[in-house]
């Protein structure tokens, strides 16, 4: 049976947490160490998935080969793929070029998953790839922590020709 409620009846106030907020100490921010003007870059072009998804990536280097940028271009795609590529570029730039480790920014990319996904083709060292964050991260990881446990074999063209005449029947 319910109880009705005294109008007159106090409650003790009870003040909310507060949220901890970060603010670095005065004088500790990162500083962004901006590219060069003139650079150079690392362009590549591959194709992803069953549907062949062409993606290209392009990494801006300071003059002593550090990554410092990163372009990203899913051709023949919806808008919101792009941008979303785009997007991440951005904010994978901006995370170099405050001096995050290399290392850490790759172990949130390695292994995610979203589509375009699968085969890779056209990569001298990466045959699979499940999202093209994860192909990046992968790139990265050989290219400039040389990490060779994920470097693959490249597909070959005459074994994806064979592959693409075969249904999933056949398997």
């Amino acid at each position: 049976m319910a109880v009705p409620l005294d109008a007159n009846q106090q409650f003790p106030f009870v003040e909310p947490p507060r949220l901890a907020i970060y603010a670095p100490a005065p004088g500790s921010m990162p500083i962004r160490e901006k590219l060069p003007n003139r650079r150079k870059n690392l362009t590549q072009k591959v194709r992803v998935g069953r549907q062949r998804q062409r993606v290209y990536y392009t990494f801006g280097l300071y003059d002593d080969g550090r990554p410092g940028e990163l372009f990203i271009d899913v051709a023949k795609a919806g808008q919101a793929l792009r941008t979303w590529a785009s997007e991440a570029g951005m904010m994978f730039s901006m995370a170099l070029q405050h001096h995050t480790p290399l290392e850490t920014i790759l172990s949130l990319f390695l292994h995610t998953n979203s589509d375009p996904s699968g085969s890779v083709i056209g990569h001298p060292f990466i045959r699979n790839c499940t999202s093209i964050m994860d192909l990046i991260a992968k790139d990265m990881a050989v290219t400039f922590l040389k990490l060779d446990r994920y470097r693959e074999e490249p597909i070959q063209v005459e074994e994806r020709a064979n592959d693409r005449d075969s249904t999933p029947a056949d398997v």
